[in-house]
């Protein structure tokens, strides 16, 4: 007979391995075991799980990197993770995919987060730290006009002459016989 094939787990696979970041459960038994993945997973579906199944419980973190699912996990998964991994995902949701496993110790309780999730804003900086406000500059009317430069050191500013007189027009030169 014909293993069932788990649609819940085929669109949380492909929707991680398309970019978003999912929850995983796995309870490893023997050389297989049975896989959970969602935008989360409650830790009452991983306890019930492990309930069913009766074997090792491993939680994380499962998104893709340029087609690859990722597995990670907070503490160092065991070595026969992948190779189990490979053979549930095959018998439950009747895929075959390159799948990784990696520690990463925020893995494990961390929310799934979109890949555009944007980070916190820090926050502002303590009262007596920050910097007094700029005063505001003077009204156009009270700010005085530049001054003239001085006059050069070994010049004194002579007053102003008086302008030179008028010349008289010349009396017509008279012809001499």
């Amino acid at each position: 007979m014909a293993a069932t094939i788990d649609k819940d787990l085929v669109t949380a696979l492909k929707a991680a391995k398309g970019g978003k970041a999912m929850q995983f459960a796995f309870v490893a038994k023997g050389g297989g075991g049975k896989l959970l993945a969602g935008k989360t997973v409650s830790p009452k579906d991983a306890a019930d799980l492990k309930k069913e199944v009766g074997g090792a419980l491993l939680r994380g973190r499962l998104l893709g990197e340029e087609g690859t699912l990722v597995f990670e996990t907070a503490n160092e998964a065991p070595s026969s993770l992948s190779g189990q991994l490979q053979k549930v995902i095959k018998e439950s949701a009747g895929l075959t995919m390159p799948l990784l496993v990696r520690s990463n110790g925020a893995a494990e309780g961390e929310e799934a987060e979109s890949e555009a999730a944007v980070p916190p804003l820090a926050p502002p900086p303590p009262a007596d730290k920050v910097a007094a406000p700029l005063a505001p500059p003077p009204p156009a009317d009270k700010v005085a006009a530049p001054l003239a430069p001085p006059p050069p050191a070994d010049k004194e500013a002579a007053p102003l002459a008086p302008p030179p007189p008028a010349h008289k027009a010349a009396a017509p030169a008279q012809a001499v016989d």
